[in-house]
């Protein structure tokens, strides 16, 4: 069926088509004196029973957007926790047995259809069904009543828009309900149903529990989820449209001009005058202040956007016009968003490094973005790493090569975070670093040391290797024994990085017999202590002993005095008859050093001085050779 309403306007009369709701058509909206006002009928989901606050609520969000396409408008809200179809049905309505028995059911004459029609509404909205599946009304009666309300409001020409019912944990027998009405109001009043079941309702009807408020209603989240259906579902009757709307200019190069188009498209019978078009800021400007838009004609005002400086504008275009909206407002947006940096590479890993010695690693910085960028600070949390150069610019299409320096103060693995300040989007730009000062690892080439047979007069002299096989130096602080017939060198020194150093040990004997010691490393290594244990074992094949007071009876080599000595000592040596003598003094490396005696000696006993003012401390051989007798042993110089 199709009826005509005559409404008044500002400027003249404007003639709506009201269609019959079985149709799926729309009906013009009755809004008077430029206000269009949206009245609300329903229970206490509509009323906005737990929403916390009150503005959470899915009717007071629809009226917040409502406020940004009418300069005008109003939000009714009638609803009433607990309502039930019956209670807003129009006026005079008689209830049907079994329900006209239930006081609480009765129409309430100031919350019902017929007072929502008598505030001249431009549009009804129902939220109203899941009271009436908890009293078990059937499928049938729930219908019925929602048609005499749809046909009331239609009489008069306003569109009605219904809620689905809405789920609840309750009874099995009430939850088939549940999903039966919803299944029945989308299949009787498609187009015309705000969907407030899915994804909010689990299969059997109870409520999705990141919705669930107490069981019987929706919490903060469930009612934005019927906010947005019911944005997404109603749709405001205008006698123009702008479109799009919002006005979105996206991502936008700063100083460059931007323009796009705002279509005016006037769907009444009269002439619509667009007297005033003007935004808020200069940084969007239309290209017109004025327009007039014929019947069923559309018209284009172009808006410019021009970004001043990095940043996100926002801005509305206002279209005061002579119909009853007055004024429309177009949301507007754009931006000039500092650039998104891109590292290469993205993290730094500088592997092993030597303590308090540098390492420097490349790190690029580029902009592929529309506007220019900079970096004016970098900053980190251990302060191991720096950045050179620490500032800079990067403008679009540019990039900034830097060189990140990792300096280790100390021994373990280092992770940090380089935070480059500016104008880059964000504010900070983040690359991740790692670098590593290992503790130093000992390794030895000798387990133990065996001299085996040693003559009390010829030492014997084993080497072996200890190394570092990391980056960092590692500190010998002392390689010591305790028994003193063995001798090692170096006592202490440093290991290089990756590198080695040779000890010497020297077995002399002063007895017959084993001799057992142990070497103690002591180092900065990961193994602080390293303990090499040695033995040897002292015999004699000459007899140096003279037998006769006045002259030796055979070659002997005796034991310096005294013995550690600084800087000077005598050796004594026994010649039985007269041969040539040679006294040389040797380092542990076998390298001569001096020679003490070098010609012909009659048969006798002698003792020469030998000045080691010039040698450092340290353990030295000194050997006798006299035609086929050789001797040598021990000294040690101590300063």
């Amino acid at each position: 069926m199709v009826s005509f309403k005559t409404l008044r306007c500002l400027t003249g009369l404007v003639v709506s088509v009201m269609l019959a709701w079985s149709a799926g058509q729309s009906y013009a909206s009755t809004s008077d004196a430029g206000v269009y006002r949206v009245v609300v009928l329903g229970s206490s989901t509509a009323a906005g029973e737990y929403a916390r606050p009150l503005d959470s609520s899915w009717v007071n969000k629809f009226k917040l957007y409502l406020g940004t396409v009418f300069q005008s408008y109003e939000v009714v809200n009638l609803a009433v926790g607990g309502f039930t179809t019956f209670n807003v049905m129009p006026t005079g309505y008689q209830r049907p047995s079994p329900w006209n028995t239930n006081p609480s059911l009765a129409v309430d004459v100031n919350k019902n259809i017929t007072k929502a029609l008598s505030l001249s509404p431009s549009l009804i909205l129902i939220n109203l069904p899941t009271n009436d599946c908890d009293l078990l009304v059937p499928v049938a009666q729930q219908l019925s009543n929602f048609d005499a309300l749809i046909d009331a409001a239609g009489s008069q020409g306003i569109p009605v828009y219904l809620s689905t019912t809405q789920p609840r944990n309750e009874t099995l027998e009430r939850r088939t309900l549940l999903i039966q009405m919803k299944d029945a109001i989308i299949s009787r009043y498609a187009g015309k149903v705000m969907d407030f079941w899915t994804g909010l309702a689990n299969a059997d009807g109870s409520i999705v529990s990141l919705y669930n408020a107490d069981g019987t209603h929706l919490n903060n989240a469930g009612h934005e989820v019927l906010y947005q259906r019911a944005r997404s579902t109603v749709q405001l009757i205008l006698p123009t449209t702008a479109s799009p709307s919002p006005l979105a200019f996206g991502n936008r190069q700063v100083g460059v001009a931007a323009t796009l188009p705002v279509t005016l498209t006037n769907a009444s019978s009269a002439t619509i005058v667009f007297d005033n078009i003007y935004t808020g800021t200069s940084r969007f400007t239309p290209d017109r202040s004025s327009t007039n838009v014929s019947p069923g004609a559309s018209v284009d005002v172009l808006v410019t956007f021009t970004p001043p400086a990095l940043g996100t504008f926002r801005d509305t275009l206002f279209l005061h016009n002579n119909s009853s909206l007055l004024l429309m407002k177009v949301p507007i947006s754009g931006a000039a968003p500092a650039p998104l940096l891109q590292a290469t590479p993205v993290s730094l890993d500088f592997g092993d490094v030597t303590i308090n010695i540098g390492k420097p690693l490349s790190l690029t910085l580029a902009n592929a973005d529309l506007n220019d960028g900079s970096v004016s600070t970098v900053t980190s949390t251990t302060g191991s790493f720096a950045v050179t150069p620490s500032s800079g610019a990067i403008n679009r299409g540019s990039s900034l090569n830097l060189t990140v320096t990792f300096t280790p103060t100390g021994f373990g693995l280092i992770r940090d975070t380089l935070r480059f300040n500016g104008a880059v989007l964000g504010g900070t730009y983040i690359v991740p670093v790692t670098g590593r000062s290992p503790v130093p690892v000992l390794t030895s080439t000798a387990t133990e040391l065996s001299f085996g047979d040693v003559d009390l007069a010829l030492p014997r002299l084993i080497q072996f290797t200890l190394g570092n096989t990391t980056v960092n130096p590692l500190e010998l602080n002392a390689v010591a024994n305790t028994h003193p017939q063995f001798f090692v060198d170096p006592s202490s020194g440093i290991i290089p990085p990756n590198g080695s150093v040779v000890i010497s040990v020297i077995f002399a004997p002063t007895t017959l017999g084993v001799a057992r010691d142990t070497i103690q490393v002591i180092s900065n290594a990961t193994v602080p202590q390293l303990r090499i244990p040695m033995s040897g074992k002292g015999v004699s094949s000459v007899d140096v002993t003279a037998t006769g007071p006045d002259l030796p009876l055979v070659f002997a080599l005796n034991q310096n005095y005294p013995n550690p000595f600084n800087p000077a000592t005598e050796i004594s040596f026994a010649v039985p008859h007269q041969e040539r003598v040679v006294v040389k003094v040797f380092d542990v490396l076998g390298q001569e050093i001096a020679t003490v005696v070098d010609d012909w000696r009659e048969a006798g006993t002698y003792r020469e001085r030998f000045d080691a003012a010039g040698l450092a401390s340290g353990i030295y051989i000194y050997r006798m050779s006299a035609g086929e007798f050789t001797a040598a042993r021990r000294m040690t110089i101590v300063k």
